[in-house]
């Protein structure tokens, strides 16, 4: 992660260059090209203060090379590429006039003649006349300059009120107060004053209550400019009781330009977030990355950046911890994107999707390799990890768990394995699957890495974690339920050598397209609605998962659709509940009204889902009324498809009622074609 305290290290550093700069009084004619202000150190020494703070992140950085560092840097999103490039044309020009200037007379010398002669025969030597030489290096001086003063050095106090105030002060600090909005100053201006007074130890050093001096009016700025500024500094109270260590995160709030509206936008609009942040503050280090607003990194730049941090590992142990730290660094990322709305919920979500694959498809060979040190390797066996569910179709949300099914081939001229431990078949690959589910869920200090639900493995909780490809194939041919099939309609092979991908996808599109009597599978799938619905009692729209029209009913659907008539159009099947709706429309299966209904309505749900992962706590039914005004208003933009979260909304108030009765038709609306399509047919048997 990043050292936060070594920005105000390096600003200390930076201050004492510029006094020593200012102390020689440089000329413009006897510039020192090397250590003069926009000159080859201060390139240098931006590049070592981004190695400093993010090379234990990317290990590419260490390296020597400044001009490579950059580069990297614009490869890891640290430096805009058009910085990068005038940074390295600055770092080329100074080289060379470094060069020109030790050509002549062969001296060791940094500095830009004085005299009209040695201007002169300076230009002649790059094949310039003098003011275009003076104008060029000026150019690239000036550039050099502006980014070096502005490495994290973002000017403090942009709001011109100083909060000052003691215990005898309180009136003062409270009128103070109410200039920024809040409704209670004196209950504000107490809670200061205990940070002041030092009475969480996140306040008890001298540095850190200066430094939260230093952030705290744009802090307070921030809050104010939220709906209920009271609640946001309450919330900032728990925040700061819970920090062991105030120092780092102050620091990083300091030298964030975006950082103190930002952090108002968690505090004030996604308690659940804030929740996250209040446990693992570190997490606020992502707003460090350039354009964490503005775009998702790809996947190949993803895939790069875990196998670049995987590979300094010293040991299996750091290996979890780094996964754990990378996916928590970027899911917290996803947060912020879905907080700002500037990307949708469903890239969101996606994007959330394709993080637990690329960890899932890192972790397995580092577990199977530290398996392999105590009971060798199985010749011509491998493993593959089965998704079901949402991960499957390439949509989670921040609290999903994944659904999994571990499937392994065996050789079976290879009666053991070949380590010094050796197992058979059955029992290596079983206590391997065992090893890799702990991988994922046992908590280290960097905490889970994903919760596992592995029941939609052949025989449920009562079978083996993981099971041969043969057992596999078995069990979906002869034994396994309809609603077994309907569940392996959301199954994608994630990893896996290319042999037991293939059989696997080849294993499943069978089962599939298999032929099946429409009068059974009718009533199996209306048997398993009603069971989940007896299971799940949804007692509020907000359970949209299982609430009678809610996201189960337009699986079902989905579902039912596609092992009914899959044998006859297989391209129906999808893992992707939409999709398929959508396939089995343009195939004449479905209504076209009523799949747009179905597959907008699957839209929404996500989208409304996506949301309340911010604001709802984990494990907490949620209540409208016992969340603010303000986060009410948010919630009813999403459910009207403004998700423009973050943002007040007081000059075009949405009407929360009118809202939640959009939603209440919607969910009507698909229940009705639930019945339709499914359960009046199914009773009419």
């Amino acid at each position: 992660g990043v050292d936060f305290t070594a920005i105000e290290d390096i600003q200390l550093v930076k201050r004492k260059i510029d006094a020593a700069q200012q102390h020689r009084g440089q000329v413009e004619t006897g510039h020192n090209v090397k250590l003069g202000a926009g000159g080859i150190r201060q390139i240098e020494f931006f590049a070592q203060a981004h190695q400093l703070l993010f090379s234990s992140q990317f290990p590419g950085l260490k390296i020597k090379q400044t001009r490579t560092v950059l580069s990297e840097l614009v490869a890891h999103r640290k430096l805009d590429p058009a910085d990068q490039r005038a940074l390295d044309e600055a770092y080329i020009w100074l080289r060379v006039i470094e060069h020109r200037l030790q050509m002549r007379d062969d001296q060791q010398t940094h500095t830009m003649p004085t005299d009209e002669a040695g201007m002169t025969a300076l230009a002649v030597s790059v094949n310039m006349d003098v003011s275009t030489l003076m104008a060029t290096h000026e150019g690239h001086r000036a550039t050099v300059r502006r980014l070096y003063d502005q490495l994290f050095d973002r000017p403090s106090g942009s709001n011109a009120t100083t909060i000052t105030g003691t215990p005898d002060q309180a009136t003062s600090l409270a009128q103070q107060l109410t200039i920024f909005g809040f409704a209670d100053p004196a209950k504000a201006a107490g809670l200061i004053e205990n940070w002041q007074a030092g009475q969480y130890p996140a306040t008890a050093s001298n540095r850190g209550r200066d430094l939260l001096a230093h952030i705290l009016p744009d802090l307070l700025h921030a809050f104010g400019t939220m709906a209920d500024p009271d609640a946001v500094l309450l919330r900032f109270d728990g925040f700061l009781a819970s920090l062991n260590a105030g120092v780092p995160v102050f620091a990083l709030i300091k030298n964030s330009e975006r950082l103190p509206q930002l952090f108002a936008q968690i505090l004030g609009s996604a308690p659940a977030l804030a929740d996250l942040v209040t446990r693992r503050p570190r997490l606020l280090e992502a707003v460090l990355d350039l354009a964490q607003t503005d775009r998702l990194p790809s996947w190949h730049h993803l895939e790069n950046e875990l196998q670049e941090q995987l590979g300094v590992a010293r040991d299996y142990e750091e290996c979890l911890d780094i996964c754990r730290r990378w996916t928590a660094r970027h899911r917290f990322k996803a947060a912020l994107h879905l907080l700002n709305g500037q990307i949708g919920s469903d890239h969101i979500g996606q994007y959330l999707a394709r993080l637990a694959e690329i960890c899932l498809v890192a972790l397995q060979p580092i577990v199977e390799d530290d398996f392999a040190r105590q009971h060798g390797r199985f010749p011509g066996g491998g493993m593959a990890i089965i998704a079901m569910g949402n991960l499957a179709s390439g949509h989670i949300t921040l609290t999903s768990d994944l659904d999994l099914v571990l499937v392994y081939r065996v050789d079976a001229l290879n009666k053991q394995s070949d380590g010094k431990r050796p197992l058979s078949p059955n029992e290596y690959w079983i206590k391997l699957a065992a090893r890799l589910v702990a991988a994922i869920t046992s908590p280290t200090a960097e905490g889970r890495l994903y919760d596992v639900d592995l029941r939609l493995r052949p025989q449920g909780d009562s079978g083996p974690l993981a099971v041969s490809l043969e057992s596999f194939g078995q069990y979906q041919h002869s034994d396994a339920w309809t609603w077994e099939h309907m569940a392996l309609t959301r199954a994608r092979t994630i990893t896996g050598d290319i042999d037991i991908k293939a059989r696997i996808e080849a294993l499943v599109f069978k089962t599939l397209t298999a032929p099946r009597d429409s009068t059974t599978l009718l009533h199996d799938v209306a048997d398993m609605r009603r069971r989940m619905a007896a299971q799940h009692k949804a007692t509020t729209i907000w359970q949209l998962k299982h609430v009678p029209g809610g996201l189960v009913d337009i699986q079902f659907m989905a579902q039912y659709l596609m092992l009914r008539h899959a044998h006859d159009v297989p391209h129906i099947i999808s893992a992707s509940s939409g999709a398929a709706l959508e396939r089995c429309a343009q195939a004449g299966l479905l209504d076209r009204s009523v799949a747009n209904d179905l597959i907008d309505a699957h839209r929404l749900y996500r989208r409304v889902r996506s949301y309340l992962r911010l604001i709802a706590v984990d494990g907490v039914p949620f209540d409208p009324d016992a969340i603010s005004a303000s986060i009410r208003q948010q919630l009813a933009q999403v459910i009207l498809g403004d998700v423009s979260l973050g943002q007040e909304t007081a000059n075009q108030p949405i009407d929360f009622d009118q809202a939640t009765a959009h939603l209440n038709g919607v969910i009507a609306q698909t229940h009705g074609h639930y019945i339709n399509l499914i359960q009046d047919p199914a009773a009419s048997l």
